[in-house]
């Protein structure tokens, strides 16, 4: 099980949940505190609603297998699951 322990803390980390079936996609900062770009937050109606840096990483992203244990990729972030993502600012 993962735990905020494995999330990195030297730069913002977005969570982003996509909907699989409506791809409906949630972004959140786990670093409120000192997130950087913290208006990406929020709720989004489709991937290509996602701000660019977002979408570009998660391209990367989601070639990975997702199958634990999964390793991150350095400056891009980590696949959790089939439809959860943490992307490093």
């Amino acid at each position: 099980m993962l735990s905020m322990n494995d999330v990195p803390t030297s730069d913002s980390v977005f969570r982003v949940e996509i909907n699989l079936k409506t791809n409906f996609v949630e972004v959140y900062c786990f670093n409120e505190i000192d997130c950087v770009d913290k208006e990406a937050e929020g709720h989004y109606s489709g991937l290509d609603d996602l701000p660019e840096w977002i979408q570009n990483k998660l391209a990367v992203l989601m070639t990975l297998d997702h199958t634990p244990p999964t390793a991150p990729v350095e400056g891009v972030g980590k696949r959790i699951s089939k439809n959860v993502f943490w992307v490093f600012a």
